[in-house]
C-alpha cells in the first residue's frame, strides 16, 4: 500500500497561504451567512479566487476562510 503525503487545511488571511497558482483545491468558507465549500483556483494575476464548481466555472469567489489539495 502506499502511504499519500497528509493533506491538512490551509488558513488564508488577507491573500497569504493561497495554493500554488492555478491547482484546483477545495474551499472553505465559514464566515458569512452560510458554510459551503467549493471546488475553486487562486490565479496570481489578479490574485482572485475561482469556482471550478461544474455549475459556477469561473465566476469569481470572495477569499475562503481555509483551503486543502482536492483527492488524487
Amino acid at each position: 500500500m502506499d502511504c499519500k503525503t497528509a493533506r491538512h487545511w490551509h488558513i488564508v488571511i488577507d491573500g497569504d497561504n493561497v495554493p500554488e497558482d492555478d491547482l484546483i483545491v477545495v474551499g472553505m468558507w465559514i464566515t458569512g451567512d452560510e458554510p459551503w465549500v467549493e471546488l475553486c483556483h487562486y490565479e496570481c494575476e489578479p490574485k482572485e479566487w475561482y469556482s471550478d464548481d461544474p455549475n459556477n466555472r469561473g465566476n469569481c469567489l470572495r477569499e475562503p476562510d481555509y483551503w486543502i489539495e482536492s483527492p488524487d
